[in-house]
């Protein structure tokens, strides 16, 4: 038990180390490194965001249908 929580205070450490770099080497080269990591890690983003979307749709097809009932249903009771 005790050595788990020492190897996941480690690992912690190491994570925060490696973040720690990059967002020194990020800010010491300015606001054009920000700009040029930023252009290369948002698309990446964005296409993995979609696609957890879609995964997560897809795993709970049975309740889409249910869903959208119930927000027909809620916007109508909130327009009086």
């Amino acid at each position: 038990m005790r050595q788990a929580q020492k190897k996941r205070e480690k690992d912690k450490v190491q994570v925060a180390l490696i973040l720690a770099f990059c967002v020194g080497a990020i800010l010491i080269g300015g606001l054009k490194r920000i700009a040029t990591v930023s252009q290369i890690i948002v698309p990446f983003m964005a296409i993995i965001y979609f696609l957890f979307a879609i995964i997560l749709i897809i795993c709970n097809l049975g309740e889409v249908p249910g869903a959208i009932k119930i927000i027909v249903t809620e916007r109508r009771l909130l327009k009086g």
